[in-house]
């Protein structure tokens, strides 16, 4: 009897998350460019992202069109059950561009319009996630080119398998340093030229107990430079 509850209310969740997404304005695959240029996160020092994600469907779904505290006033209605809000987070690059949503042709995004905002779809979550103590690992579809200035910093994370993972995103509300498991290190690299980064196709995020995010794995073409720490 409680396998077939829990049976029933994973479909009603289910259900429910599609619902939700077919009762918002969703428009797939159109040739237009997103443009953050006018949103309310431009007009601060934040310069946040807000992400909406399909539990169930697994689109992650951005704006910029909010502030810190509108965001944190907002929760997401009874409707719209398998769903959730992601934290907050800003880059940390000196530029970059989505190149297209996920299941899309270059140059072409999917939107959706809820809760008086326009959404781009940026990510397509993989079924696949690993919690590895202090790291959250997940794998994802993205088309997004980020770029660092010659003479900044940027910080690399190597796992002990010799994979690297330039960082991307911090939380807006970072909590100091990370924690990092037995033969994991990060190291930090002042730029001599400028770098970019394409995360293409299917790419691994590493969240750590901060909360920062490094993105790759980095080809062995993309070399920073000397480490400064």
């Amino acid at each position: 009897m409680i396998a077939v509850r829990f049976h029933l209310f994973v479909s009603a969740a289910l259900l429910m998350g599609l619902s939700a997404c077919a009762s918002a304005d969703v428009q797939r695959c159109v040739d237009r460019a997103p443009d953050f240029s006018s949103s309310m996160a431009q007009e601060t020092s934040e310069r946040a992202g807000y992400e909406l994600i399909n539990v169930s469907g697994g689109g992650v779904w951005l704006t910029r069109d909010w502030s810190l505290e509108a965001y944190a006033d907002f929760s997401l209605p009874f409707s719209w059950l398998g769903w959730r809000k992601n934290d907050p987070r800003r880059g940390v690059t000196d530029g970059g561009r989505l190149l297209r949503s996920p299941g899309c042709e270059p140059g072409q995004y999917s939107y959706m319009r809820a809760f008086d905002r326009e959404f781009v779809q940026v990510v397509q979550l993989q079924p696949l996630k690993r919690r590895a103590g202090l790291v959250h690992e997940v794998q994802l579809e993205k088309y997004h080119q980020v770029e660092y200035a010659a003479n900044q910093s940027v910080k690399v994370l190597s796992r002990p398998d010799g994979n690297r993972y330039i960082l991307v995103a911090e939380t807006v509300e970072r909590s100091g340093e990370p924690t990092l498991p037995d033969g994991w290190t990060i190291t930090e690299h002042v730029l001599d030229s400028d770098l970019q980064v394409d995360l293409f196709g299917e790419v691994t995020v590493i969240r750590l107990d901060n909360e920062d995010s490094f993105q790759g794995p980095l080809p062995d073409s993309v070399r920073p430079g000397p480490s400064v720490r």
